[in-house]
């Protein structure tokens, strides 16, 4: 009991089936889970996690500042993701939950205390960290258009891949399957286009040489001058591949589709590591499909090449200033792991900076 208000509160610790007996500070001899998962449920000395269910203003009277409701608040919040994760644990490693301390309120207070000002002290910590990022600064920023997604490219992965470097880039984007959509009034208020998606469409369904070019010359041309007119063009992966031959979006590109492996294991290799797209980019490995793109621009645009075990190599980047506009092709992202990983996300948010410029 806390004043007139009771705590419910116990202290769980979970345990692989042959754990061990080792002394807990206070708490006498328990069960704590044996390495490597016992960094898991450290909570400050001791190996436990405390979930709560009621928490009370009496509670939070008994203790120092800084700890708020908004405090206590995140602490439910943990609990229940701490619960979620002890389920999934419970299930891959047949650990047990013991269980102890229900029926001493006076010392399930007395840790649930040591709890809260540990985990208060923590967010004051954070809270000191402030973030310095100038894309927090304003509400000034670039709105971007993304038309992604064909028969080899779910819609679902590409937005899912783009959604966290574009949102830590704080750019709000508008994410389109339907190629119908893009149209120069589409992108009239727009300062990023965004493409993982080739030339192809299947109107009559996936049967051998049924396929169609869906892009038109009015498409092309929209994309054209909108970036000749000041837009920044992000083209991912197989964005060069079977579009219109000799028309305006090759023009933009200055490369082509070669084709490409099974997917495999290779290595990016950054060329020009002082262009701002490849600012802190590292040289990375990489399980996706090695697109042998064809690039027809100068040496000093190239960003990057591939290349295999096998000593096989092409370009993998570049990009390209056309007008007042400015274009950028990065060629990973077939899978998940390519596309996530987290030089991938450098280049792309890089890119997106670099695209979006405004004193360029």
């Amino acid at each position: 009991m806390v004043g007139s208000k009771k705590v419910d509160a116990v202290v769980v610790i979970l345990a692989p089936n042959k754990g061990f007996k080792r002394k807990a500070p206070n708490l006498g001899a328990v069960e704590v889970a044996t390495p490597p998962f016992h960094n898991l449920f450290r909570v400050v000395g001791l190996e436990t996690f405390l979930f709560t269910r009621k928490i009370t203003m009496d509670i939070i009277k008994k203790v120092p500042p800084p700890l708020s409701a908004l405090t206590v608040m995140n602490i439910q919040i943990q609990y229940i993701n701490l619960q979620n994760q002890i389920r999934n644990l419970k299930q891959k490693f047949h650990m047990k939950p013991i269980t102890f301390l229900q029926h001493n309120s006076s010392l399930m207070t007395r840790v649930f205390l040591l709890f809260c000002l540990v985990f208060s002290f923590g967010g004051t910590v954070s809270a000191q960290t402030q973030n310095t990022s100038d894309v927090y600064q304003s509400t000034d920023r670039p709105k971007a258009l993304a038309l992604l997604g064909d028969r080899w490219h779910s819609f679902v992965h590409a937005r899912n891949g783009l959604m966290g470097p574009l949102a830590l880039e704080n750019i709000p984007v508008t994410y389109i399957e339907n190629h119908e959509a893009l149209t120069a009034e589409a992108l009239k208020d727009i300062d990023l286009l965004i493409f993982l998606k080739d030339g192809l469409i299947w109107p009559n369904g996936y049967e051998r040489d049924a396929a169609v070019q869906w892009m038109t010359d009015e498409q092309q041309k929209a994309i054209y001058d909108f970036v000749n007119n000041g837009g920044g063009f992000l083209a991912l992966h197989n964005s060069h591949g079977v579009y219109p031959p000799d028309g305006l979006y090759y023009e933009i590109f200055g490369g082509d589709y070669g084709g490409h492996p099974a997917p495999e294991e290779f290595m990016i290799r950054i060329e020009d590591k002082n262009h701002p797209i490849t600012a802190g980019v590292e040289d990375f490995r990489t399980f996706d499909e090695q697109h042998m793109s064809k690039y027809y621009g100068k040496s000093e645009n190239l960003l990057m090449r591939n290349l295999s075990n096998g000593n096989k190599s092409a370009p993998a980047g570049w990009w390209r200033e056309i007008g007042k506009g400015r274009f950028c092709y990065l060629a990973p992202g077939h899978t998940k792991e390519a596309l996530g990983h987290p030089m991938m996300v450098r280049l792309i948010r890089n890119a997106t900076r670099w695209l979006t410029d405004k004193s360029k």
